[in-house]
């Protein structure tokens, strides 16, 4: 029924008559499972209002991000995402690489550092994975781990600042599940998926859906 609800809320009929709020949710960390209840509520005058609750169930969840207002306006189509920013994270190998030298402009690193983090919707953060951006990163060798998707577009931005960047290592890392899927609670008329404005998401391997009312 997952199919169904997600069709459901992303017809014109859906955004102009109802309301999509959430209930409650709760995870199992031992079973990394999530449920997320949502209540629809019908605004048509001409009709009488029918309200239904939906249960959606999420299966080896990895990340749950926003579900922290009542209200999910103007968030309330679904998409069921299998390829996104987020899930490189899951999807990839990791690169244990290791930058070596000291930038010709450390400001103009950490303006291109940025750059690249707004080129992927600034659903990434690029210090996260780099870490300070201060001269005292490069007197040693800095070793940082990326998934190999980032690779190329790291390494361009190193390479202008004439640091060295060599991949030490390839590893699946913890994290590897190439079954991840992302239910990200969009709108792609407010802002398109790829970008990040707030969306609450769920990341998982399998999701059901069922209507409760």
């Amino acid at each position: 029924m997952l199919n169904e609800l997600i069709e459901r809320t992303n017809t014109s009929e859906f955004y102009n008559d109802c309301d999509l709020t959430l209930i409650s949710y709760n995870f199992n960390a031992l079973s990394k499972t999530c449920e997320i209840m949502i209540a629809i509520n019908h605004n048509s005058y001409d009709e009488p209002v029918v309200d239904e609750e939906w249960k959606i169930t999420a299966y080896n969840t990895e990340k749950i991000n926003g579900f922290s207002d009542k209200i999910l306006l103007p968030y309330t189509k679904l998409q069921l995402l299998e390829k996104h920013t987020l899930l490189h994270k899951y999807h990839d190998e990791e690169l244990e690489c290791e930058i070596q030298g000291i930038p010709n402009n450390l400001n103009q690193l950490t303006f291109d550092l940025i750059k690249l983090e707004q080129q992927l919707g600034n659903w990434i953060s690029i210090k996260d994975m780099v870490g300070s951006y201060s001269p005292n990163m490069f007197k040693i060798p800095k070793r940082i781990t990326i998934p190999n998707s980032f690779e190329e577009k790291l390494s361009d931005v190193f390479k202008t600042q004439e640091l060295s960047f060599k991949i030490r290592n390839y590893n699946k890392g913890y994290e590897y599940t190439p079954d991840a899927k992302m239910l990200i609670f969009g709108n792609e008329d407010v802002c398109p998926n790829r970008l990040n404005g707030g969306q609450s998401y769920i990341i998982a391997d399998e999701f059901k859906a069922e209507r409760l009312k």
